[in-house]
């Protein structure tokens, strides 16, 4: 039985997919499993992986149709075999420290059942690299750190228990988000948060149009604020309409979007920087169904 179980979510990504394989074959830690799950993609990315001959066992779970991110990591977690789960996003690199690493700190925690491991956020654009400072609980609540102080903790940087992973998964009515919403569940839950601040991963954004995260879907935006309910406050709520949304909503509903930004204005949620931002965005931002 392998220690790590590697969850890779892959859709119309075989341009990016040999990076994030191979960085995942270069791991110092070897005793790892690879699971695979294609989102119903136009392309079957099994050649790639088998002319890349990895050093492990690797399954390839191929959808019928398009489900999305969650699902896709929900199934993996499903079929892992390994003690940990360390989700890797088709288009990201790991480092090759970054599972010993993280399986150190892990095993290291008082109680392994609860541990999350997260790693350091470093972003790759195609013309500049960025650092971003990761969550000190000690400073305020996990809402507080990913709305109003434009906090990231990317999924490519997580490792937990399976234990963990399956008794609290991905919302799979979430098209976007989801990866947000499954942090807010674990700090809720009393998760267990280490944090690795050396540099293990690279989050690569801006290289490609089809990237998720230049995309906004209204309907999961409108989900994900019902699910948080009463888990984040109403500074935050508004933040998140304005900040993460908003382009969208500037768009296709103005007379909604232009009260909550001005109420975020006045209770300090945004800037006038940060909405000039929005404004800017909402004219290249692709709307998803």
């Amino acid at each position: 039985m392998p220690a790590v179980s590697v969850v890779i979510p892959h859709f119309n990504r075989l341009n990016t997919l040999p990076r994030a394989l191979r960085s995942v074959a270069a791991q110092s830690f070897r005793d790892i499993e690879m699971i695979i799950v294609d989102d119903a993609s136009s392309d079957d990315p099994g050649p790639i992986v088998r002319a890349m001959s990895p050093p492990f066992p690797v399954t390839i779970l191929r959808q019928e149709t398009n489900t999305g991110p969650a699902r896709c990591r929900n199934i993996g977690v499903a079929e892992a075999k390994g003690r940990w789960i360390a989700f890797l996003d088709s288009d990201d690199e790991w480092l090759s420290e970054k599972i010993a690493t993280q399986v150190a700190a892990a095993e290291h925690a008082g109680d392994k059942g609860r541990v999350v491991c997260v790693a350091k956020t470093f972003i790759r654009w195609p013309d500049r690299e960025e650092e971003r400072a990761l969550w000190n609980p000690d400073d305020g609540p996990i809402g507080a750190f990913f709305f109003l102080q434009g906090g990231v903790m990317q999924t490519s940087s997580l490792l937990l228990s399976r234990e963990l992973a399956l008794a609290a998964p991905f919302d799979e009515r979430l098209r976007q988000f989801e990866d947000i919403w499954f942090l807010i569940q674990l700090a809720e839950q009393g998760a267990s948060f280490q944090f690795q601040h050396e540099r293990l991963f690279y989050w690569y954004r801006g290289a490609s149009e089809a990237q998720l995260s230049r995309a906004i879907s209204i309907a999961s935006a409108r989900t994900f604020m019902e699910l948080c309910g009463p888990a984040i406050g109403n500074r935050e709520k508004r933040a998140f309409l304005t900040m993460m949304a908003g382009p969208a909503w500037v768009r296709k509903a103005p007379l909604e979007f232009w009260p909550a930004a001005i109420g975020a204005l006045l209770d300090g949620s945004i800037s006038f920087r940060n909405l000039a931002g929005i404004i800017r965005k909402s004219r290249s931002v692709r709307l998803l169904p």
